[in-house]
């Protein structure tokens, strides 16, 4: 599956594919395991937004690009 993503829109589009976590934690570098214990350990929330049918979780892509676009810094000092 491509992870090519389209400019960050934060809502779900008929143009968007959902993704699995494995996909989404592919794109953002990190385990399948950090984005579980972001939905469920506190701070509760603290990932990308998600989506639930069923038992599956989803993310689109430009989700995850906003969420990790809204954590970028410039300094060590500024990430606090």
């Amino acid at each position: 599956m491509s992870l090519e993503h389209s400019p960050a829109r934060g809502t779900a589009s008929a143009n968007e594919p959902f993704v699995s976590e494995a996909d989404a934690a592919e794109f953002l570098n990190i385990s399948v395991r950090t984005l579980q214990r972001w939905r469920t350990e506190p701070p509760v929330g603290g990932g990308p937004k998600f989506y639930r049918f069923g038992s599956r979780v989803n993310y689109l892509i430009s989700r995850c690009a906003s969420w990790a676009e809204s954590r970028a810094f410039n300094s060590t000092s500024e990430a606090r």
